[in-house]
C-alpha cells in the first residue's frame, strides 16, 4: 500500500513536469524559494506604511507585508517563466521543454520522499513510522538508504538530541 502511494506521488509529480515542462516547473520553485527568502528580508520596508495606511497593528502590518512581498515576487518571477515559455514555443524546443519537465517532476518527488524520509527517521517521536515504512515499502526503502549517509541527516539528527 505504501509503494503505490509513494508511487502515484512519483507519477503524479513526473506527469505534471511533463504537462507544465521544464520551464515553468523550474520557476515556480524559484518563484517559491526567492520569494520566501526576499520576503523575509525586505518585508520590515513596508511595515509601517501599510500599518499606517491601514491602521492595524505592527503584527498584523509584518503579516500582510510578507505576504504581499511575497506575492509581489512570485508574481515577477511567474512573468519571467511565461515570456521564458512563450520564447521556448517560438523555439519550437516543447518537446525539450517536456521531457526536461518530466525529469524535473521525477527529481523533485524523489527529494521530497527523501525529505520526508530524513525528517522520519530523525524525530524520535516519528522514528516508528519510518521504521513500519521501511519494512512496507520498497521505494521508500530505496531512498532511505541512498539519503543514509547525508550530512544534512547526521545534522538534524545532532541538533535534536
Amino acid at each position: 500500500m505504501a509503494d503505490i502511494v509513494f508511487g502515484i506521488f512519483i507519477l503524479g509529480l513526473l506527469i505534471l513536469g511533463y504537462l507544465h515542462g521544464f520551464i515553468k516547473e523550474f520557476f515556480k520553485l524559484v518563484a517559491v524559494i526567492l520569494g520566501l527568502y526576499l520576503s523575509v528580508i525586505y518585508h520590515s520596508v513596508i511595515i509601517v506604511p501599510i500599518e499606517k495606511a491601514l491602521n492595524v497593528s505592527y503584527m498584523f502590518a509584518s503579516l500582510i507585508s510578507f505576504i504581499v512581498m511575497f506575492i509581489i515576487i512570485y508574481t515577477l518571477i511567474s512573468l519571467i517563466s511565461f515570456l521564458s515559455q512563450s520564447a521556448s514555443r517560438k523555439m519550437k524546443l516543447t518537446g525539450i521543454d517536456r521531457i526536461l519537465g518530466a525529469l524535473f517532476g521525477l527529481f523533485k518527488a524523489i527529494f521530497l520522499v527523501a525529505i520526508l524520509s530524513i525528517v522520519l527517521r530523525s524525530l524520535p517521536v516519528l522514528n516508528r513510522i519510518s521504521n513500519e515504512l521501511m519494512q512496507k515499502s520498497t521505494i521508500y526503502k530505496t531512498i532511505c538508504i541512498s539519503t543514509q549517509n547525508l550530512k544534512l541527516q547526521k545534522d538534524i539528527t545532532r541538533s535534536i538530541k
